[in-house]
C-alpha cells in the first residue's frame, strides 16, 4: 500500500541530482555519481556528498586511489573498502548502491530501496533479504509504469514521504555547497568536518 501522498510528492528528485552531478563532476562524472551511490548506507546526503567531492577530489589529483588509510571518508570499513574499489575501477557493488548509481546517471528503471523507502511502503527494513528487495522494486516498477512514471521517480517520491527525524536532503544544493572543496588549496579529510587537513 503507497502512502496516499505519494502522487504529489517530489518525482523528479533523480533529475536535479542526475543535472547536479553532471556540473559538479565534469569529465568526472560518473566517478562522483558512484562515489555517491557507495557512500550511501546509512548517511546523510550532505555527509555522503561531503565525502564523495573529497573522494574525488583525490582521485582527480592523484590519478587513483590513495593507498588504504589515507582516504578517511565513509562511516564504515566495509564502505571505505568499496570507495577505493570503485576508484581503482571496479564496480558499484550492493543491491541497494548499485540501483541508486543506475539512477543517479539517469536508468529510469532503477529502484534503490533503502530503509525510508521499505518505510514507506509498510516493510520492515531488518527483513529486506534479497528475494523481498526484489519482489518490491518489481512491485514498484509496476505501479510506476501503471502511473506512467520513470520506477526511479516512483522511488524518489516514497523516500520522500517515508517517515523520518529530519527531512530528506538535497542532493543538488549538497553539492553546490560542498563544490569548493575541489578547488581549495588543502583537502580537509574526514568528512566535511575533519579534524585535519591532508595536504599539510
Amino acid at each position: 500500500m503507497l502512502p496516499p501522498a505519494t502522487r504529489n510528492a517530489d518525482r523528479y528528485w533523480y533529475e536535479r541530482a542526475e543535472e547536479a552531478i553532471r556540473k559538479v563532476g565534469g569529465e568526472h562524472y560518473d566517478m562522483l555519481a558512484r562515489l555517491i551511490a557507495t557512500l550511501s548506507p546509512q548517511t546523510s546526503v550532505e555527509q555522503n556528498v561531503g565525502w564523495a567531492v573529497q573522494a574525488l577530489r583525490q582521485y582527480r589529483d592523484e590519478g587513483r586511489a590513495p593507498a588504504y588509510g589515507y582516504l578517511h571518508v565513509g562511516r564504515f570499513a566495509g564502505v571505505r573498502e568499496r570507495v577505493n574499489v570503485v576508484l581503482n575501477g571496479g564496480e558499484v557493488t550492493g543491491q541497494k548502491c548499485s540501483q541508486f548509481y543506475r539512477g543517479l546517471v539517469g536508468d529510469g528503471e532503477a529502484v534503490a530501496i533503502d530503509n525510508f523507502v521499505a518505510l514507506a511502503i509498510g516493510a520492515d527494513p531488518r527483513a529486506l533479504t534479497p528475494h523481498l528487495y526484489q519482489r518490491l522494486a518489481a512491485d514498484i516498477r509496476h505501479v510506476a509504469h501503471d502511473w506512467g512514471w520513470q520506477p526511479r521517480q516512483l522511488q524518489a517520491a516514497l523516500w520522500a514521504v517515508a517517515p523520518r527525524q529530519r527531512p530528506g536532503g538535497d542532493l543538488g544544493k549538497a553539492l553546490e555547497q560542498a563544490e569548493g572543496l575541489l578547488y581549495q588549496g588543502k583537502l580537509w579529510v574526514g568528512g566535511p568536518y575533519g579534524q585535519r587537513r591532508g595536504n599539510e
